[in-house]
Order: structure tokens, then C-alpha cells, then sequence
């Protein structure tokens, strides 16, 4: 552009959508686990999750008196490894495996005391 002409009106709006397009594709080929994976896991050790539709949901720690496994069972993260990992076993014990993050999440029913 010569300096002191301006970019005439209708070439403006095709530069503005066109950013506005360019900006949303990359976000949505992006996604949010690149984010999550540039500042960790999105959950930690002591946090309370509810597994809802292949995805951890965060959940507030009370005892729903549910199983691991059944649907609405709490769970208390007890560890969080990158990459695939075999948690331990153990009775109302669980492992979820996120693979957008590249991370293995084990899982224990919450209750509100453990005898361990």
C-alpha cells in the first residue's frame, strides 16, 4: 500500500472475516487439548471426578454410595501418570485413559473416610 491511502471500506470487511475465519479454524483444529497439555493435566491428585460420556467432569466430594463403575459414582484421582499407564488394583478402583491429554488418571470410589 502507498503510505496515506487508505484500504477501501469493502476490502476491510473481506480482511476482517477473513482473520475471523483464519482465527476459528486454527482454534478448532487446535482444540482446547493443546491447551490443556501446554499447562499439564487439566485434573490432580485429590481431586474429585465424575467419568461422564468418556471425559472427566469435576465433581464435589461427597460419598453418593455408588460403586466404580456404576453411573454417578464419585471418584478421588489417586494418581496421575503421562502416557498409558496400569494403575494399581484394588476394590472400587478405576483407570481412565484421556487420550487428548496423553494421560492415565487412577481412580478410586470417593468416601468420605478410608481405612487405608
Amino acid at each position: 500500500m502507498v503510505a496515506g491511502r487508505q484500504m477501501p471500506p469493502a476490502w476491510r470487511i473481506v480482511v476482517g472475516v477473513g482473520s475471523v475465519l483464519l482465527a476459528a479454524t486454527l482454534a478448532a483444529l487446535v482444540g482446547p487439548g493443546l491447551l490443556s497439555r501446554l499447562g499439564g493435566p487439566a485434573h490432580k491428585v485429590g481431586d474429585c471426578v465424575q467419568v461422564e460420556a468418556s471425559r472427566l467432569e469435576v465433581a464435589t466430594c461427597t460419598q453418593t454410595g455408588r460403586a466404580a463403575g456404576e453411573v454417578g459414582a464419585v471418584y478421588e484421582i489417586t494418581q496421575v501418570e503421562k502416557g498409558s499407564y496400569a494403575c494399581p488394583d484394588g476394590p472400587d478402583q478405576i483407570r481412565f485413559v484421556d487420550a487428548g491429554e496423553d494421560v492415565t488418571y487412577c481412580l478410586r470410589a470417593y468416601r468420605s473416610s478410608w481405612s487405608d
